[in-house]
């Protein structure tokens, strides 16, 4: 066989490799997405924590203001914390199994590739 042909095997790992890579790149760009969502509720709510309960507090909703009491806006960003926190735990745990998932891959590759070089070492010898 030559050097330069690859294994259908080999093939179909390197493409399941690319493909889970740009997958664990897309999760990796939601934990991120999610962890900027998650400061920024945290800083409203804590923004919050130091204003007086009798201020008038304001959550925006498409183009227009609405007034809500600060103990309503103060429940529904600490559900919306809490939901973000399962997100990235889920987002974590993705990112985990694609890691090990790719690592498998690349190590079947690897002495995919190790062995055919040894097998062609002897037949050139």
């Amino acid at each position: 066989m030559p050097k330069e042909e690859i294994p259908p095997e080999a093939q179909q790992l390197i493409i399941q490799f690319q493909s889970l890579q740009q997958t664990l790149q897309a999760v990796m760009v939601q934990k991120e997405n999610s962890n900027i969502e998650k400061a920024e509720v945290e800083n409203a709510l804590d923004e919050l924590s130091k204003t007086k309960d009798s201020t008038e507090v304001f959550k925006i909703a498409g183009p227009i203001l609405i007034k809500v009491s600060k103990k309503d806006i103060e429940k529904e960003l600490t559900e919306k914390k809490e939901t973000i926190e399962v997100r990235l735990k889920n987002l974590e745990n993705q990112e985990a199994k694609l890691t090990e998932r790719l690592r498998d891959i690349q190590k079947k590759l690897q002495n995919m590739f190790s062995s055919q070089g040894a097998s062609d070492d002897e037949s050139a010898s």
